[in-house]
């Protein structure tokens, strides 16, 4: 048992959940979180979903007849990817019209995109046509990811690029007609191009999101972003006409263009939607609008919609994540609150609420999509890895089938060598793919989330073992054999799951921090580890309690056991290490060589300001084009560490995002032969 914690660490650095929320994530990364849904697609008597999957292979779609007399779904094939690959996203968006579908890929090739066209003929469905991305060179750095939404009518389809440059949708032309069917789109829409949105992609790369939700219904195509208006289009003999709908809060609210206005968008029979996911501390809203045709120049009813917004909403619960339509009757989901709202269109045009459908049985992914038809509301339970097919009956629905959307678990045993950039379907640069374990595997689900790996080395037995950071705790693998891995067991989380959680070893234990309320601290001696035959559920060695939640966890490990002075050590970090190394060397009893930090920044300016005790030299880089932590963050820094008197020295680094080139590494390695003090 360990006696005395302190002797053990040197410093926990604590973070806010807010600041690693707002600086872990960027727009892009908030587009991909908001597909994670069972993705659906209906027509007549046709449904098509797409299985959950590992990220080692290609999504398969499931398809479905409908019998809507007796409410039977049965299962009549499956249909594969094209050109399979590991992450390609296969069906992560789908749209159905009569005898065509449009499947959106919009990771395949690095995340460039693509999206394949099919026809139903002989009641088989038969691929008609790829479609690539127009744009043929992509910055790795921001995938274009097209295909990532697609919307389909009865004479045209869209693809969009939300991560393109600020986004782009292109339309296609539908034609029955193999021989006439052009892979190039007749229409392309730019947000850049359009209207009275000078400025808002000045901001960076991926922050206005345009095209991150599209629908098509009779030629209308409606497109949403993450800013202050939706594009509507309407295609008149292959004419398109177009207006802007503006964000209504935009002139009552300061802070309106963090509302998220159009994130969500639909068109239906009776009215248009716009989601406003962010509205009201994330409780959301949506805006409804009178089906009316997009020539018309009064401008008041695209100011003036209905709104919408449940009482029993909660904060982050973000109402009107999916919208659907049917007849007189609506459905809205939530993206976090396991609630689907059904809604009645009155004889005044109004939404009034009848019932609420809550699974609470779920995980809070339930209703991530839906659809609904005049006999049927269908939900997506994504973590449940299940589709739920409600009837409706009067004014209630009633459970009447539910299907499961789980693919087959991967896992690799044997060791993929490199070969021509490729280990199998990976790509790969002179490193050999030695073996893969699905988190399903290592004491997870499909609703577990990894954020963290370390490792440990067993000095008496020199046995090597993977320590892996989960949202419900911490797993053991033991890699001695690369080849063959062996699952040991889980410490589970000390008090609720959380996306975050860091692990840091010395000697021979393991310390463990996350952002859960009231976590604090565990500590595992890895030596149980020794002689596990089977998997276990372990339990803390020692637990301290001196602090509620943190982000991360650092052990200045090095300086003991190569007993180093502060002098003959460089404190460096990249994005949140970073800050953390910030922070580190200037709040040192003595100082450090130097500290040296890419794409960071200052953080509780005025309390760092009160705890600093060292003026060790800094070197800051950042790239100009970083979308996660703005460049400006660099001359924030600076300006403040100016001011306490330190010497600081920076560089922004053209046309470099969110990572570190060889011309930074080169900077930096200068900087620490330079001041390290050997």
């Amino acid at each position: 048992m360990i006696k005395n914690l302190q002797k053990f660490f040197l410093t926990i650095i604590l973070f806010s959940v807010t600041f690693a929320g707002s600086a872990a994530k960027s727009h892009s990364a908030e587009l991909l979180s908001r597909g994670r849904s069972v993705p659906m697609a209906i027509s007549d008597d046709t449904l098509v979903t797409a299985k959950t999957f590992s990220s080692l292979t290609s999504r398969v779609l499931d398809i479905y007849s409908i019998d809507s007399n007796s409410g039977i779904f049965t299962k009549k094939g499956e249909i594969n990817s094209p050109n399979p690959m590991a992450g390609d996203d296969f069906g992560f968006s789908i749209a159905i019209s009569d005898n065509h579908m449009i499947v959106g890929s919009p990771g395949f090739n690095k995340g460039h995109g693509a999206a394949y066209l099919y026809k139903k003929i002989n009641e088989q469905w038969e691929l008609e046509k790829v479609f690539e991305n127009p744009i043929q060179s992509v910055n790795e750095g921001f995938p274009h990811r097209f295909g990532y939404s697609v919307s389909l009518t009865d004479d045209y389809f869209s693809i969009s690029s939300p991560f393109y440059n600020d986004g782009l949708v292109y339309v296609y032309s539908l034609n029955s007609s193999n021989s006439r069917l052009s892979s190039k789109p007749i229409h392309s829409i730019d947000v850049r191009n359009l209207g009275d949105v000078e400025g808002c992609y000045a901001e960076g790369p991926n922050k206005f999101g345009f095209g991150i939700s599209t629908s098509f219904k009779n030629n209308k195509l409606l497109i949403g972003s993450l800013k202050d208006f939706v594009h509507l289009i309407e295609y008149q003999d292959g004419i398109p006409f177009s207006i802007d709908i503006p964000n209504p809060s935009i002139d009552d609210d300061s802070s309106a263009e963090k509302i998220k206005f159009g994130e969500s968008v639909y068109v239906g029979n009776k009215n248009i939607y716009v989601s406003a996911l962010n509205a009201d501390n994330g409780r959301g809203k949506v805006f409804v609008y009178p089906f009316l045709n997009s020539s018309r120049t009064d401008e008041n009813p695209w100011t003036n919609p209905f709104i919408i917004q449940p009482n029993t909403t909660l904060d982050n619960s973000h109402f009107g994540y999916k919208i659907s339509e049917s007849g007189n009757k609506v459905s809205i989901s939530t993206f976090n609150q396991r609630t689907i709202y059904n809604y009645v269109i009155n004889d005044l045009d109004k939404l009034e609420l009848i019932d609420e459908l809550t699974n609470s049985s779920s995980k809070d992914y339930f209703g991530r999509n839906i659809i609904l038809t005049n006999e049927f509301l269908l939900a997506g339970d994504y973590y449940a890895n299940k589709f739920h097919i409600y009837k409706n009956e009067n004014q209630s629905r009633v459970l009447n089938s539910s299907f499961s959307t789980a693919g087959q678990i991967v896992s690799i045993r044997n060791k993929i060598e490199c070969v021509n950039g490729f280990a199998g379907q990976f790509a790969c640069n002179e490193i050999d793919l030695m073996s893969y374990l699905d988190k399903t595997e290592i004491g997870g689900s499909n609703s577990t989330s990894l954020n963290d790996i370390w490792g440990w080395t067993d000095p008496q037995t020199n046995r090597e073992y993977a320590i892996v950071g989960m949202s419900n705790g911490t797993s053991f693998v033991d890699i001695s054999n690369p080849e063959n891995p062996s699952y040991l067991g889980r410490l589970p989380t000390q008090t609720s799951n959380s996306t975050w959680r860091d692990i840091k070893v010395y000697q021979n234990h393991a310390f463990i921090v996350s952002e859960a309320s009231g976590h604090g601290m565990q500590v595992f001696d890895l030596t149980e580890l020794r002689n596990i035959s089977s998997p276990t559920t372990f339990s803390n060695t020692a637990y301290y309690s001196g602090f509620g939640n943190a982000h991360n966890i650092f052990i200045n490990e090095v300086k003991i056991k190569y007993n180093l002075k502060n002098s003959q050590i460089c404190v460096a970090g990249f994005s949140q290490g970073c800050m953390m190394s910030i922070n580190i060397g200037l709040t040192s009893d003595e100082n450090y060589g130097c500290i040296v930090g890419f794409s960071g920044k200052i953080i509780d300016k005025k309390n760092l300001s009160e705890r600093i005790t060292s003026k060790t030299k800094i070197l800051l880089i950042h790239g100009d084009l970083d979308s996660i932590v703005p460049s400006n963050f660099l001359l924030d820094a600076k300006d403040f560490l100016i001011r306490e008197k330190v010497d600081v020295y920076t560089k922004l680094i053209k046309n470099c995002e969110h990572n570190i080139p060889v011309e930074a590494s080169s900077l930096a390695l200068e900087f620490i032969k330079k001041n390290i003090n050997n």
